[in-house]
């Protein structure tokens, strides 16, 4: 079997795996800050957003897996999302620990968005060879 072929049944274990990783350190991200929030009207969109995301998450890496494009074109979304959350992190949070945080909170920006973008890649790399080849979708299912 050649790799091109390969392609056509084997997972997409990296997407699936960067996508879980940023699932983990949302929930770092969450459960350090809700420890530190004011309880408010805010800490309820603050939970509200994350469980949204985390389900999202969680089903983008499902889906990534069996290389859906609109779940790749989702994870991107989600990377941008992450990005426009940091300028929203808590003003309770203070020094290292809002650093760290932060950090955190970036870094699972950077793994959701490479996940978009290499499950885009691959997806489409698929796509083509299915459609030069002539494959049908009942020969892989």
């Amino acid at each position: 079997m050649k790799l091109d072929e390969k392609k056509l049944y084997q997972k997409n274990k990296i997407g699936y795996n960067l996508v879980l990783i940023f699932v983990i350190l949302d929930t770092i991200y969450t459960i350090f800050t809700l420890k530190n929030m004011a309880i408010d009207y805010s800490i309820g969109i603050f939970i509200i957003t994350n469980i949204l995301l985390l389900m999202v998450g969680f089903l983008a890496a499902v889906k990534l897996r069996v290389y859906s494009l609109k779940w790749s074109y989702l994870s991107i979304l989600m990377g941008v999302v992450q990005g426009i959350r940091f300028f929203f992190i808590p003003h309770e949070l203070c020094g290292q620990v809002k650093m760290y945080l932060s950090l955190v909170l970036l870094a699972s920006a950077v793994v959701v968005f490479i996940a978009g973008i290499v499950s885009t890649i691959k997806s489409n790399n698929r796509i083509h060879y299915i459609n030069e080849n002539n494959i049908s979708e009942e020969v892989l299912s």
